[in-house]
């Protein structure tokens, strides 16, 4: 497993390892979600030293199906709301973290090609430009949420082999790792030791916003 300085998934070097990210000089559509996921990534240490000392339990894994859309667009709607009202919209985030993992996005267009992941990712990338967009915003504006762009695996692949965390450390207090995924797959993780659920959109997004 790549693991970073803080003792969590790697993902930089993780997307690094794949030929259309934005380190391997591919086009920028094709860096969108690339980009979402470092911008949260860097988001998340500048704010850790600010960051309460709580423990949160369990995390929410979405895959790339229905439920992660309402999700981010309430968070949305209710910091639109608060800014008309005159409060600061940074104060909502999601309260535990959330993990969203793109991987059912791309159709099989080419096949049978050298080159044909490729190709798919950029018909990907240029049939969902807008789709994107709005996830990396939403992965540079919102506090715990992190977006693995498509292409990288199946959700649970995803989560047991780079954003299980089995183990967390706040100061000295440690806490097992548990998580409520949008898909009857999501207890594959238990074979790490981490308490999987799979449960439906609406509670994993009140689970999301605590």
């Amino acid at each position: 497993m790549l693991i970073d300085k803080a003792g969590g998934p790697d993902l930089k070097s993780f997307i690094r390892q794949f030929p259309w990210s934005s380190e391997g000089g591919v086009n920028q559509e094709e860096s969108v979600a690339t980009e979402g996921v470092r911008n949260s990534k860097e988001k998340e240490a500048k704010k850790a030293k600010d960051a309460p000392d709580l423990i949160k339990f369990p995390n929410v894994l979405y895959d790339d199906g229905l439920y992660w859309r309402p999700a981010v667009i309430d968070l949305a709607c209710i910091r639109d709301a608060l800014k008309k009202l005159g409060k600061d919209p940074n104060k909502i985030n999601p309260l535990v973290p959330v993990d969203l993992v793109l991987d059912h996005s791309v159709q099989v267009d080419v096949a049978r090609t050298e080159n044909a992941l490729r190709e798919n990712m950029e018909l990907e990338f240029e049939r969902n430009k807008e789709r994107f967009a709005f996830l990396k915003w939403g992965a540079s504006a919102f506090h715990n949420m992190l977006v693995v762009p498509p292409g990288c695996g199946i959700v649970h692949q995803v989560n047991l082999e780079f954003l299980g965390r089995v183990v967390f450390n706040t100061n000295g207090i440690l806490y097992p790792d548990g998580v409520f995924g949008t898909d009857s797959h999501t207890t594959m993780i238990d074979g790490l030791g981490v308490a999987g659920w799979g449960v439906g959109g609406i509670e994993a997004e009140a689970t999301m916003l605590g």
